[in-house]
């Protein structure tokens, strides 16, 4: 008997023991098990996820215009309020009722008027300037960007593809438009294989210039044959004369007479010169006389009749001398020569 028990003890025995293993694999089962991939994701995104923050901006700043007639009807503030400005650079400056209070980040308590000027400003930007409305116990938040200073520089080539350059800087191929560029001379310099084309180009503010360049080869041309032309006799110029030689030489014409000549030391027979009153062309005497003449009308009027005067009378000294001025000097003088 003793014989069938010991067997059936043993039996129970190892089913205990096997029962008491597959209970301890499945509490460690339990414990080093991870939670489901969709469960990992969530607990990661509320880990990451920030709350974002709202700020006012450049545009919600009042115009100094429309402040005007708020600030004197503005009641004053009963409590502290507070504003905190961020400032895109970060190193520009801020100034409040035009003091400088930081840079780039500011937080300040606010007493007094409602009302504060704000201005921000930096190096190479375009300044923002505006009014805020401070609220008793409130925080407002302003994040101000300000704009580059400068303008453009838009560069198009033909063909397209060639690299610019900006003061020997690369900037990109065209066509680009390149911004901001600071104000002032700059060198521009395009080049496309071998060819190469360089601009100075002045730039103000708020200002945008476009450069057009072509760098198509170009096909050469063969010369066409010049035949050679024979040159054309040149007529000899016929020397300008005076209004007093041109008339001296139509009388002539008209008279078939020639100038008098200096007597001659050969005992040839002097010949007899008919002498007649030679008349110049006043109007045109008298006119070139008023063109150097300075003063009031009434003076030049006064002097163009004693001029018509002298001339018409057949003074030939004045009328030569009145041709010949060159200024009024000259022209004074002629009235001062006797009468021939």
């Amino acid at each position: 008997m003793t014989r069938c028990l010991l067997p059936l003890l043993m039996l129970v025995l190892l089913s205990c023991a096997q029962k008491t293993a597959v209970k301890g694999q499945q509490v460690k089962e339990l414990v080093t098990t991870e939670p489901p991939p969709c469960q990992c994701q969530a607990i990661e995104k509320a880990q990451n996820t920030q709350v974002e923050e709202k700020f006012l901006t450049e545009s919600d700043l009042i115009p100094p215009t429309q402040v005007k007639g708020k600030l004197e009807k503005a009641r004053k503030l009963q409590r502290k309020g507070y504003l905190y400005i961020v400032t895109v650079p970060e190193n520009a400056t801020v100034l409040l009722d035009g003091v400088e209070v930081g840079k780039g980040v500011v937080f300040r308590t606010i007493e007094g008027n409602r009302f504060r000027q704000l201005s921000v400003r930096a190096q190479d930007y375009r300044e923002v300037q505006g009014y805020v409305e401070v609220v008793e116990d409130e925080v407002q938040k302003f994040k101000i960007s300000l704009e580059p200073a400068g303008g453009a520089i838009t560069v198009l080539s033909t063909p397209i593809g060639a690299k610019v350059f900006l003061d020997e800087e690369p900037k990109g191929a065209t066509p680009i438009t390149i911004k901001p560029v600071q104000k002032g001379k700059h060198t521009v310099k395009i080049l496309l294989e071998d060819k190469v084309n360089t601009s100075e180009i002045t730039i103000g503010e708020g200002e945008t210039k476009v450069l057009e360049v072509d760098l198509s080869p170009k096909v050469a041309k063969e010369p066409e044959p010049q035949v050679a032309k024979e040159p054309e006799p040149q007529k000899p110029r016929e020397p300008e004369q005076t209004p007093i030689a041109k008339k001296v030489e139509e009388t002539q014409a008209t008279q078939g007479q020639t100038m008098p000549q200096p007597a001659s030391t050969s005992p040839e027979p002097q010949k007899q010169v008919i002498q007649q009153e030679i008349k110049p062309d006043c109007g045109a005497v008298c006119k070139k006389l008023k063109s150097v003449l300075q003063g009031s009308q009434s003076v030049k009027d006064l002097l163009m009749d004693k001029c018509r005067q002298r001339c018409e009378g057949g003074d030939l000294k004045f009328a030569l001398c009145a041709w010949k001025a060159q200024n009024n000097e000259d022209a004074q003088k002629c009235f001062t020569l006797q009468g021939q």
